[in-house]
């Protein structure tokens, strides 16, 4: 029997294919994925296996083409058991589902994901204690694979990426935030010392499609010297993900001069007056920098961005802005030359203390959000359990 076999006879195609133009199946179907899903993370919490809901049409038709036999999962090895039975089940009730079994996969992708932060994924490259290398800078010039992940600790380092196409993870419990973050990579550079402003970078990216997660970032060289640049984090190619990050600095936290970047569910905590984004784009061309439901807080005066060059474009969206973002929001380059004739510095449904007041008139408030899957070429790279 085949699964059209499980449909009335105006869902099948005359070829025997299902039809994927008819709705009614839909709601019906979902609604029995939902309590699939609320049964497997149910079982995931106590620890133990549960019965999925059965398709009792498809069960009457054909049980074993369906979801298989009525019996509940063997007890076993309830912790991968199940996740392969409940997975089978999901796949098996929703093959003609087109995007609503895209849906699901991704429900069940984060639900790995989660488990996976808290320990190292296999065939990572570790850093840490009992990792393989004792610092994250010296764990990315091993190219044997392309996932690194960085046991809990503080590390004082200066990691510069050159890979690209890699992932970083940070251990964490909490994987689609940064309140778990037990991992902090941090350095007391300025420009003035290091040589140049991407130099003081605490973490540097000149590699596209590299991703970062639950990582704590931080340049807490301050301000001792007047307007000195001291950089948490730096990109300069390519395209950026950044996801449960808590980045820390005073001048130019944030500085980028090329590439797209996509920071959410992320921290920005400042320690001193300064700006937060530098964006260097000098032309009308397709990059993007994208801060979207995080939180800005801290100490001092903390704009929301300068423009480095006068086509920089930089957006907060659904972000809480707190007490240490001014009513202008948003800064010149300087008194004689404010490099504002092409910004777009724009923002939407922001909240919090440093939302409110009248913004800087070279700023913009937006309409809508901006989607980062009509902004960008490629969305393949951005991780998707976080959007």
């Amino acid at each position: 029997m085949t699964w059209a076999g499980c449909l009335s006879a105006e869902q099948v195609l005359p070829n025997g294919h299902v039809n994927a133009n008819v709705p009614s199946i839909f709601a019906k179907r979902w609604r029995r994925l939902g309590e699939s899903i609320v049964t497997f993370a149910a079982a995931a919490r106590n620890n133990r296996t549960a019965r999925l809901p059965v398709h009792e049409e498809c069960f009457r038709a054909a049980p074993h083409d369906c979801h298989g036999p009525r019996e509940p999962p063997a007890r076993h090895d309830p912790g991968v058991a199940f996740v392969f039975r409940a997975l089978s089940s999901l796949l098996r009730a929703t093959l003609f589902e087109n995007m609503q079994l895209i849906r699901a996969l991704s429900f069940l992708s984060l639900a790995f994901f989660v488990s996976a932060l808290s320990s190292s994924p296999a065939g990572a490259i570790t850093v840490g204690p009992g990792g393989k290398y004792s610092t994250l800078s010296a764990a990315v010039k091993d190219t044997s694979s392309s996932v690194y992940f960085v046991f809990s600790g503080t590390y004082t380092d200066t990691v510069v990426i050159t890979r690209p196409n890699i992932k970083i993870f940070g251990q964490t419990n909490i994987a689609n935030s940064y309140t778990g973050n037990t991992v902090t990579i941090t350095n007391n550079i300025p420009a003035s010392i290091a040589g140049s402003n991407d130099a003081s970078g605490t973490v540097q990216v000149h590699a596209t499609n590299v991703s970062l997660y639950n990582l704590n970032i931080a340049n807490t060289y301050g301000k001792p010297v007047v307007q000195a640049q001291a950089i948490a984090l730096s990109v300069q190619d390519g395209l950026f993900g950044g996801y449960g990050l808590k980045i820390t600095g005073d001048q130019d936290t944030l500085l980028a001069n090329v590439g797209t970047i996509w920071i959410t569910n992320s921290v920005i905590n400042t320690i001193g007056s300064g700006c937060i984004t530098a964006s260097g784009r000098s032309s009308a061309d397709a990059f993007w920098y994208v801060i979207d439901h995080s939180t800005v807080q801290g100490t001092g005066t903390a704009y929301l961005g300068r423009p480095w060059r006068d086509f920089a474009r930089v957006v907060f969206q659904h972000s809480t802005l707190g007490s240490n973002v001014p009513a202008a929001g948003w800064s010149v380059w300087n008194s004689t030359d404010p490099q504002t004739d092409h910004v777009t510095f724009a923002e939407y449904e922001n909240s919090g203390p440093g939302a409110a007041g009248v913004r800087a008139n070279f700023s913009t408030r937006l309409s809508a959000p901006v989607s980062i899957f009509t902004v960008l070429n490629s969305t393949s790279w951005i991780d998707r359990a976080f959007l």
